[in-house]
């Protein structure tokens, strides 16, 4: 086996480890899901904050909203944004969002910003949040003594949709970091239509197709790169005796 050939099966080993450490995909509801182009969608986990979500390891990624409703377009866009801990402070979580465009519209929704202290905030009980007036679901996230943000995407009353059944996509972009490795940031979504004048929540956050950003654990990163130097290792030496 040549150099070159023990590089691919190294790399090959890297991607085998690696997805099955993340799993495989899920049907889930058909309502927003939330995808992105850096991550990699897992199904059924005993761990709320990976059940049935996109997990991301890495930063900046895009995160990409659809509507699967058969019948109705979602007027309005907001996403729910968790983090595992007191995200605030200069040892806290950093989350900048933004932009966010419309694939079939060129104009930015929202501009680049940094998720400010002030627009944290810890969830009571756990019945989840209030948003515009009904509970959301907590998903075993949205749970006492857990921070949250709510970010409007998209106003209900600028006269863009996200369309029913795929039909157009919303790229966010994120940056997020933290210098603990337990660290985690949940993004959920949530849409509206105007019903008589009023912005009203109809969408839900379903238990599916959400997204979670974590640092990657270092077992399932050295693993791989052992596999890498061993086989390099072994090469070396073949080379050596030849």
């Amino acid at each position: 086996m040549s150099f070159k050939s023990a590089i691919l099966v190294a790399s090959f080993i890297v991607l085998l480890v690696a997805g099955n450490a993340l799993g495989g995909g899920g049907s889930g509801l058909k309502q927003m899901w939330l995808t992105s182009d850096r991550g990699t969608y897992i199904g059924s986990n005993t761990d709320p904050w990976l059940d049935e979500s996109t997990i991301v390891s890495e930063s900046p990624f895009k995160l990409d909203l659809t509507n699967h409703l058969p019948k109705d377009n979602i007027d309005g866009i907001y996403l729910i944004i968790s983090a595992s801990r007191d995200p605030r402070g200069p040892n806290g979580i950093k989350v900048t969002i933004g932009p966010a465009n419309f694939s079939d519209h060129p104009g930015t929704t929202i501009s680049k910003h940094l998720i400010g202290n002030n627009e944290w905030q810890q969830v009571s009980g756990n019945n989840g949040v209030t948003f515009l007036g009904y509970n959301t679901a907590n998903h075993g996230i949205l749970t006492s003594g857990r921070w949250y943000t709510i970010q409007r995407i998209d106003p209900a009353n600028n006269g863009l949709f996200l369309l029913k059944n795929q039909q157009n996509h919303i790229y966010v972009d994120f940056e997020i970091s933290s210098n603990n490795a337990s660290d985690r940031i949940h993004i959920d979504s949530e849409g509206t239509r105007m019903e008589k004048g009023s912005e009203k929540g109809f969408t839900g956050n379903p238990y599916s197709h959400d997204l979670t950003w974590q640092i990657p654990e270092f077992s399932t990163v050295a693993l791989p790169i052992a596999g890498i130097f061993a086989i390099m290792f072994v090469m070396h030496r073949r080379k050596k005796e030849d």
